[in-house]
């Protein structure tokens, strides 16, 4: 394990951006009269196709991305991810994510799993896979690290858990993910690291990696 904490340090020196930090983020539907529709578009530009709707006053919309010019934001909808005009949306003034003031919903395939990461106030994490029962873990420590060589450097969150039998640890990226199951887009990045119980191999562990949403998916 402690082989495993010096190779994510080194992930958070040398991590280079691939999305603005700041996203995902939670917003409210606003200024859509209440016999109108926000239209979900497939790219960024007013005249692409239509692909959803959100009514009028919708809330917690996460917003996993945004274009260059701030315009328009990238959401999720059923199977698929698209792009709503951002003057109609209202940030709901939630934390950031990389505070974990909120949980954070987790997946992954490959094998398929799910984790949910408690608010700090809680300080642990509940896991299960394909071949584990579900386990929960208490925090050791928790670390956050924001990256200030350029404006759109991610969030960077590195935990670790530990519980009777196992030993495991988190590193979650502001940073473009896709769930391998869907054409959803996310932007949190998730390489969890559990230890396995191997008695010539105290080092033995297995990593999981997947995405991560503000909301319950």
């Amino acid at each position: 394990m402690r082989i495993l904490l010096l190779f994510f340090f080194s992930l958070l020196t040398l991590y280079t951006p691939a999305v603005a930090g700041d996203f995902p983020r939670l917003y409210q539907v606003t200024g859509v009269a209440a016999d109108d529709v926000l239209n979900i578009r497939e790219t960024p530009d007013a005249s692409s196709a239509i692909m959803g709707r959100i009514v009028p006053n919708s809330m917690h919309i996460e917003v996993t991305a945004a274009s260059a010019d701030m315009r328009w934001g990238q959401v999720n909808f059923h199977e698929f991810s698209g792009w709503v005009a951002m003057r109609y949306m209202q940030d709901m003034g939630n934390p950031p994510w990389w505070e974990l003031r909120r949980p954070l919903f987790c997946s992954g395939t490959e094998p398929f799993w799910h984790a949910i990461i408690d608010a700090d106030t809680s300080g642990g994490m509940e896991f299960s896979g394909l071949d584990m029962d579900t386990q929960n873990f208490q925090y050791d420590w928790l670390r956050t690290h924001s990256g200030y060589a350029a404006p759109d450097n991610p969030r960077v969150v590195v935990a670790n858990f530990t519980n009777a039998t196992r030993r495991g640890v988190a590193m979650l990226s502001g940073a473009s993910c896709n769930d391998g199951m869907s054409d959803q887009s996310f932007g949190i990045s998730a390489q969890i690291t559990l230890s396995v119980d191997d008695p010539g191999n105290m080092y033995a562990s297995e990593t999981y990696y997947g995405c991560c949403s503000l909301n319950l998916p």
